[in-house]
């Protein structure tokens, strides 16, 4: 720290000596000490590699900018700064702002320009108390009355195009952010006093329906106005009853915020038409409507601004219009606990009364878990059918690995929520790329946004929020769209999975599955479908059922083989079979062997390792029956492995002749016996004098 305060001071020293000679002696301390207050909280690192010049050029330039804003206006420059043109150069381009100093301001623009792809790689935000006269000419900064807070904020983004009309867009775009964050800011009382309005309305005209808790609605709108929900605008709407159709009719005067008149996108039409659905919705007896938008915020944050409706009833109960408020909840909002939730903690009782399960047992423990962790859309949204369904659902999921998808469509079917859960291990960006194809293709719409959220338990949760188009009939299919997302990132270890179970049962299967499912090299998963590695799973087994055994092994004939070739599974403990001692057994045996793949399993539980080696075979002549040669071969090289039965030629009689190791051993005892007798036949001529005449 000690050294980036002096690298900076000393770049300020080398400003001053600049300003000094480019300013008379009353205006040189002025730009001194906005320039030191300019760059004030801007890390040593990036004004070390930039040029002295630019550094200076860029500062006075907002500086310039700043010398007359009106009131109630902003001061915005869009342009690529260019030596000979503007005294200074970089190679970005450059956005400068001048604005009334606003919460939310910097994020919003920051956001804004995420959302449009661009990147920015310099923030400046310093805040100034500046003091101006009626025309809005800069008197002097940091005034100790009279003065108005102002951000002066430089970003530096992706260089542009110097076309006028890419600059004049980005402009224009960062000039609405501005505008709807002065309207969200400025009325945010009034959007607060209109809930209050709303409140005492409700209280005084509300649904015949005794069932309907209107101490409960309350409690959740005061509770909104608590901090917990950023208001964007609000507006007032009548509800017209029409012979063919009924339709909204908005309140003229009424709109706060991003709803202003001024602001907000008025239909030329009297009556705004809705679909069926949305008007049995609204002659509900409900008071309230707890749903999503259909504009994302360009305030704050970009997600789907959440929207609640305070229904408007008459004396006799029938609802009549609607107070519409738009926004978003607070961080709070997301981090309370459920029980401290007016509307949502009653919703939560209910649901867990009608899962039959006891306060204090391991179930219901589990349940409530599962509903303090789910998105509080869900809880803000579903119903208690769809809640209770829901949480159901993912308290049996947690009894085994599997993807698993849960939908839901909004009241006015204008959004989609999809839930899915996939192992965490099997989760990448990759993944949720694929399950977002798959959903926007069901739904018909590329309008969709998504979290992800990684917990302690086994799953990653990925939350879909889908606005839904015109061409979506509104018929959910959640078991197309999880046996789809299934499909599609279906891997090996799924069917390994699958055949272990299938194999062996739910149980057995899937402790195998945990023991070794991790436990294959690449190269195996690359070379051999699942199902064959069950097969190896169960020799595997039974060389731990059997400490006095090192190798288990299989000869097979694989199906592209047109049976003709042959290859020789090996299955070796601890450490890699040795070549020089399994290569001379399985000539011996009248092979030869072309080709060879080893491959490492783990047994993860106990840390054991375990080698498979894939032999190819070649045999001369034609080849017997596989099913009638395999267990005297493979008893044969075991024995032979094992050092009790000898490793030469009589060893070919066992695809040669089909004879049994016993058998070899008495056909090598009588040979070895008539040498003792003093035979003058070689071993090698009576080897391959049997080998010639099987037959006999």
């Amino acid at each position: 720290m000690a050294v980036e305060l002096k690298e900076k001071k000393q770049i300020f020293v080398h400003l001053k000596k600049i300003i000094n000679s480019r300013f008379s002696k009353d205006e040189a301390p002025v730009i001194d000490a906005f320039i030191k207050e300019y760059y004030g909280n801007v890390a040593a690192e990036d004004l070390a590699e930039r040029e002295l010049e630019d550094i200076y050029g860029a500062a006075i330039a907002h500086w310039n900018l700043a010398q007359e804003r009106a009131d109630g206006a902003s001061q915005i420059n869009v342009y690529n700064p260019e030596f000979e043109t503007h005294g200074w150069q970089s190679a970005c381009s450059v956005i400068e702002i001048v604005t009334v100093d606003r919460p939310f301001l910097l994020n919003s623009l920051t956001m804004n320009l995420n959302e449009s792809g661009l990147t920015y790689h310099l923030v400046i935000h310093p805040i100034f108390d500046v003091k101006r006269d009626k025309k809005g000419v800069l008197q002097n900064t940091n005034s100790k009355k009279g003065f108005v807070s102002e951000s002066f904020i430089r970003l530096e983004i992706d260089r542009q195009s110097s076309d006028g009309k890419v600059l004049e867009s980005l402009s224009a775009q960062l000039s609405k952010v501005l505008e709807y964050n002065a309207a969200v800011t400025q009325d945010w009382d009034g959007c607060v006093e209109k809930l209050h309005e709303s409140m005492l309305t409700l209280k005084k005209h509300g649904p015949k329906d005794t069932s309907q808790d209107l101490a409960e609605a309350g409690a959740f709108l005061a509770w909104l106005s608590d901090d917990n929900f950023l208001f964007l605008g609000c507006r007032e709407y009548e509800l017209i009853k029409g012979k063919k159709e009924d339709g909204f009719r908005i309140v003229k005067g009424s709109g706060q915020g991003i709803l202003r008149d001024e602001l907000a996108i008025i239909p030329q039409v009297d009556v705004i038409p809705i679909t069926n659905k949305a008007c049995d919705f609204m002659s509900e007896p409900c008071p309230l409507i707890v749903t999503k938008a259909t504009t994302k915020s360009i305030i704050h944050r970009p997600a789907y601004m959440d929207y609640i409706g305070v229904k408007k009833f008459n004396a006799k109960g029938k609802v009549v219009g609607e107070y519409r408020f738009l926004g978003l909840y607070t961080s709070s909002a997301y981090n309370v606990r459920v029980e401290d939730l007016p509307l949502i903690r009653k919703k939560v009782q209910k649901v867990f009364d009608s899962s039959g399960f006891k306060t204090n047992s391991h179930n219901g423990k589990s349940m409530m878990n599962v509903l303090e962790g789910l998105p509080r859309d869900e809880l803000f949204h579903s119903n208690d059918e769809q809640l209770l369904s829901l949480a159901m659902g993912v308290l049996k999921l947690r009894e085994r690995q599997r993807i698993r998808l849960f939908a839901r469509s909004d009241s006015y079917g204008q959004f989609v929520s999809v839930l899915v859960y996939v192992p965490r291990d099997r989760y990448n960006t990759t993944v949720r790329k694929k399950m977002q194809q798959v959903i926007c293709k069901e739904l018909q719409t590329k309008a969709v946004d998504f979290n992800v959220q990684f917990t302690e338990s086994i799953f990653a949760r990925v939350h879909f929020m889908v606005h839904t188009s015109g061409d979506w009939a509104g018929e959910l299919d959640e078991c197309a769209m999880e046996n789809q997302i299934i499909e599609i990132l279906r891997d090996w270890k799924d069917d390994l999975l699958h055949a272990l179970i299938h194999q062996f049962g739910e149980t057995e299967g899937s402790q195998l599955y945990n023991r070794y499912g991790e436990g294959f090299a690449p190269g195996y998963k690359d070379t051999y479908p699942a199902r064959f590695a069950v097969a190896d799973i169960i020799k595997i087994e039974q060389l731990n059922g059997n400490p006095d055994q090192s190798i288990r092994m299989s000869l097979y004939q694989p199906l592209e083989s047109h049976g003709k070739g042959l290859q020789f599974k090996l299955i070796h403990k601890d450490a890699p079979a040795p070549l020089s001692q399994t290569l001379p057994v399985l000539e011996n045996m009248g092979v030869t062997v072309f080709d060879e793949h080893p491959f490492e399993i783990k047994d993860l539980d106990s840390g054991k390792q375990y080698w498979v080696h894939d032999f190819g075979l070649v045999y001369g002549a034609e080849l017997p029956d596989i099913e009638q040669i395999k267990e005297n071969f493979q008893s044969v090289f075991e024995k032979v492995w094992c050092g009790k039965v000898e490793n030469d030629g009589f060893n070919q009689l066992v695809i040669k002749a089909n004879l049994d190791w016993k058998k070899i051993t008495l056909l090598r005892a009588y040979y070895l016996y008539l040498r003792q007798a003093g035979t003058t036949y070689s071993q090698a001529y009576v080897q391959d004098t049997l080998t010639n005449n099987p037959v006999i």
